[in-house]
């Protein structure tokens, strides 16, 4: 196998798992507004709503980034890709 062939190997090997890590990242954006609600409906302490927001929101603030990063990963390999392909 040349080494073209093992690099495009590694890449497709890659790509998916961009898309999963994007997809837990969402899963972690999705949980963290879910117990913000929670904190804030079910027990109706501000002080307590308050404490919990901070570290709430820097979850999706993190998850987030890393979403986009999953995405410029990805993008980023589609490009070496196809560059490769092109090579030959």
């Amino acid at each position: 196998m040349s080494s073209h062939q093992e690099t495009l190997a590694a890449i497709n090997s890659a790509l998916p798992k961009c898309g999963d890590y994007q997809a837990v990242m969402l899963h972690a954006t999705n949980l963290a507004e879910e117990i913000k609600q929670k904190v804030g409906a079910a027990v109706g302490e501000t002080a307590l709503y308050e404490a919990a927001k901070a570290p709430i929101e820097a979850m999706q603030v993190s998850a987030a980034a890393a979403a986009a990063a999953g995405q410029e990963m990805r993008e980023a390999l589609i490009s070496i890709q196809r560059g490769l392909q092109r090579m030959g």
